[in-house]
C-alpha cells in the first residue's frame, strides 16, 4: 500500500468521512488522510489534484483541499473557505484524542486560525516515516 500513488491518495481524501489532524489517538499516529494529503502536495500538479477533490469529494475531502490551498494558493483558499463556511452539514473531526461531530463551517474557522495546511505539510516526514514502517 505504501507509497501511495496519487490516484490512491486522491481516493482516500475524496472518500474520507473523518477530518483528522496530524496525529491521532493516544499514540499520536498519523492518519492515512495525512499521508494522502502530503502525497498529493508532492505532485507537480498538486493544485489540479486538490481542485478535483474540492469539486468531487465529500465534506472532509473539501476541508483537506482547503488546507492544501492554504499552502498552494491563498486566493483559492479564501474562496473555498467562504463556500465551506456556509455549510451546515456535519462531519466527524478528530484532533488528537478528541473526536466531535462538527458543522463543516465551524471547522473552517479553526483551520484558518491554526493555519492547518502548514502544520499538515510540516508533518510530512514523520508521516512518511510512519507509513513506510520505519517510524
Amino acid at each position: 500500500m505504501w507509497p501511495l500513488a496519487p490516484a490512491q491518495a486522491a481516493k482516500v481524501l475524496k472518500r474520507s468521512k473523518i477530518f483528522a489532524d496530524t496525529a491521532i489517538g493516544i499514540t499520536g499516529m498519523p492518519p492515512p488522510q495525512m499521508a494522502a494529503f502530503n502525497v498529493l502536495l508532492d505532485q507537480p500538479n498538486a493544485i489540479g489534484w486538490f481542485d478535483d477533490i474540492r469539486r468531487t469529494g465529500g465534506g472532509a475531502g473539501q476541508l483537506y483541499a482547503l488546507c492544501a490551498f492554504q499552502v498552494l494558493d491563498s486566493a483559492r483558499a479564501a474562496n473555498l473557505a467562504d463556500e465551506l463556511r456556509a455549510r451546515q452539514d456535519k462531519i466527524y473531526a478528530l484532533f488528537g484524542c478528541s473526536v466531535a461531530h462538527q458543522r463543516i463551517g465551524d471547522i473552517v474557522d479553526a483551520l484558518e486560525k491554526d493555519a492547518c495546511g502548514k502544520q499538515f505539510r510540516e508533518a510530512r516526514d514523520h508521516t512518511y516515516k510512519y507509513f513506510s514502517g520505519s517510524g
